[in-house]
């Protein structure tokens, strides 16, 4: 992919059939819910492979995280309210 410089699209369908590009968001909102240790495990594992795959899906899981930082029906943790961040 990147001596060719095109979208990995055949690693992203891979991805989304291998239910991985769902990995930051939480479990109630029908994601994986995976830890930030996991995430940094899955990109490492990707760029062994592919460079531009693992960016690829490391910046969606980034741009997943925001829509789920600001979702309207995000729960809370223990301790924590809506309004502390």
């Amino acid at each position: 992919m990147d001596r060719q410089a095109r979208f990995p699209a055949e690693a992203v369908a891979a991805l989304r059939v291998g239910g991985l590009l769902n990995a930051a968001a939480p479990a109630h909102l029908g994601g994986l819910g995976l830890a930030t240790r996991d995430l940094v495990e899955i990109a490492g594992s990707l760029a062994a492979g592919c460079g531009a795959s693992a960016m690829v899906w490391a910046m969606h899981q980034v741009q997943l995280a925001c829509l789920v930082r600001h979702h309207p029906e995000r729960r809370c943790s223990p301790g924590r309210s809506m309004s502390s961040g």
